[in-house]
Order: C-alpha cells, then structure tokens, then sequence
C-alpha cells in the first residue's frame, strides 16, 4: 500500500471515529480525533468556539441521550503536505430540536490535520453551515435571509451599470412592471417606465457616467415577502461645454431608499425614493 492510500485511509477513519463518538456519545474516543488544544469553531450552528477539549465538554453538555443523531460523511477532500493534510469533509445531520421533532442540517467540517505518533490528528476546525431545514420543512432563516439580502444588492448593482451603457431592459427588470419612482418635483415622480424615459433624456448630453452604490442596508421581512433598502449613491455625469472646449463633471451624492416585494420567486423594487445629499460640478 502506497504511503499516501495510507495517509488517506488513516485520514478517513478519524472522521468516522468522529462521527461514532458523538452519535454514540463515546466522548472519551474524541481524544482519537483531536490535539486536547486543537482550536475548533461551531459558531455557524451555534454558540461555541474552544479547544477540542472544551469541545468534548460542551458536547456531552448539549446533545441530548444517544439514539437521536446520525453523521452521514460525504468522501473528504484530503490535500497532504508531508505531515499536515488540510481536508474538507460533507456531512448530512439530522439533528433533535425539541420533543418528537428533528431538524436536517447539511454542513462541511473544513480541518487542518497532522501526522502524530499515534496517527491523524485534527489540529484546527472549522465547522461552516451550508443549509439547514426545520421540522416544518422550510429553510433556516439565516440562510433564507442571506440570499435575499444578495439578490436584492445584485439587482442595485445591476441597476447601475444598465443605466451607465443605457440598457433599458436590465433598467427596467430590477422593477416589478407596477413600479413607481419619487425624485423630488423638480425632477422626477411616476411609474418606473417614465422614470427611464426621464434618465435616457437627462443623459443624452453626457459622454460618460458612473452610478455607483455603496453602504447597503436591508431590512427583511421574510414571512411577507417584503423588504426595504437604503444605499449611498455617487453618480458622476461627464458632459461637453462647448463654449469652453472640455468636459465638465457633475457629481452627485444621494441615496437610494427602496421598498422591495418578492413575487413568483423574484426580489425587485415597489418603489424608489431619492433623496440627494450634495452636487456639484466643475
């Protein structure tokens, strides 16, 4: 047997010598997985980051009688460097959460490992959540509300760089069809439809612009759907002046405040308040 099917066999049966400890609540075997001072971090699925030997004590704290756990372990991904491996284990848990009831959690256990006298060691770890279902069968709400909080800050992207290369359709997209915009009365308030319309005059002068967005903040509402957003703005608007022979730029902060709804599955603006900070253009 070559050294390195070794190494990897030996790296395998660790994580399976994990996976009977805790199910069986063998915690004395968990001195076979880990250096006592191998620090390990479960803050993704809860409050805990320690030592392995701290580990051991606050699993036998918090898990239940044995009978209830199963840690299904996907192939690890095993990358050796002489007597360090860094590997990456899938693991399928369904876990109790309350009298008759059990939630699924899927998750990776991303470790350093090391070759001891007594064979592989987990050296660090690092437990990273990758989705979660409650005895209900919906998604956890972290994870649900991660990937509302991306898509809607995609579409602000999104947003600016159409109206920068004058892409009515992606414009128009990052809008539900009944939208509706308020840029003050001096400038701008009705349905999205006249508000790109309003946009593509207004910048018809111009040789080049820069919408960009920062310091995003999201409030949700998951349960309704709904959600609102408010991000800093700088638009810079390059125009010819004739008169002088060179450009000028017009420079403006601002900030976008949206109210958001999700229909059919997809995140997109109700309505869209802008509130100007400052402007000036030399």
């Amino acid at each position: 047997m070559s050294d390195e099917l070794s190494d990897r066999i030996g790296i395998a049966d660790c994580m399976a010598r994990y996976a009977e400890a805790v199910d069986g609540h063998d915690w004395d075997l968990l001195d076979t997985v880990f250096l006592p001072d191998a620090p390990c971090d479960y803050s993704e699925v809860a409050s805990f980051r320690g030592t392995a030997t701290e580990l051991k004590a606050w699993l036998a704290a918090h898990m239940p009688p044995p009978g209830l756990y199963y840690h299904l372990l996907g192939p690890p991904q095993v990358k050796l460097d002489g007597d360090v491996a860094r590997v990456v284990t899938p693991c399928l848990n369904p876990m109790p959460v309350g009298e008759g009831s059990t939630a699924l959690l899927g998750h990776w256990y991303r470790d350093t490992m090391v070759r001891t006298a007594d064979g592989w060691r987990i050296a660090d770890r690092y437990f990273s959540v990758t989705w979660r279902i409650d005895p209900q069968g919906r998604a956890d709400d972290r994870l649900a509300a991660s990937a509302a909080k991306q898509e809607i800050t995609e579409a602000l992207h999104r947003y600016c760089h159409a109206v920068d290369r004058y892409d009515r359709e992606t414009a128009l997209a990052v809008w539900h069809p009944d939208g509706t915009a308020d840029y003050g009365e001096e400038l701008y308030q009705g349905p999205v439809g006249g508000l790109i319309d309003w946009l593509w005059e207004t910048h018809a002068g111009t040789t080049a612009r820069s919408h960009q967005v920062t310091n995003v903040l999201i409030d949700l509402e998951l349960d309704a759907d709904a959600a609102r957003s408010e991000a800093y703005v700088t638009v810079a608007l390059q125009h010819a002046e004739a008169a002088r022979g060179e450009a000028a730029v017009t420079v403006a902060r601002a900030r976008y405040i949206d109210t958001w709804s999700r229909r059919n599955g997809r995140w997109a603006i109700d309505h869209r308040r802008l509130l100007i900070d400052m402007s000036s253009t030399t």
